[in-house]
């Protein structure tokens, strides 16, 4: 596993992570119809799920664009250790792929 992707490889991992995302939040929209009455203000703030959803997912793909056009073999040292959650840092460093979060897995700072 290296500890510094390239930038192209970088890029197309966030993508995916964005694009899991889009699908959890995706996910948790369809469960917003199951509530029971929401008062106006949770109402709006229940549809901006989807939005969010589809936030990532247009984010995901643009990231998905603009990976290839990253130079070739270009590295940024240091720049994803920025990144504090160890599960998304390992992934993001090639160690495996973006999955829903494990149970009894999180990170608290």
């Amino acid at each position: 596993m290296s500890d510094t992707p390239d930038l192209r490889v970088l890029l197309q991992r966030i993508g995916t992570e964005l694009a899991a995302q889009a699908q959890v939040a995706e996910a948790i929209g369809e469960l917003v119809p199951l509530l029971p009455e929401l008062n106006e203000p949770m109402q709006a703030r229940a549809q901006s799920i989807d939005a969010l959803a589809q936030h990532l997912d247009e984010l995901s793909r643009l990231l998905d664009r603009l990976a290839p056009l990253a130079p070739e073999d270009a590295v940024m040292p240091g720049v994803i250790e920025a990144v504090r959650l160890s599960d998304l840092l390992i992934r993001l460093k090639g160690g495996r792929e973006a999955t829903a979060a494990e149970s009894g897995s999180v990170d608290f700072f």
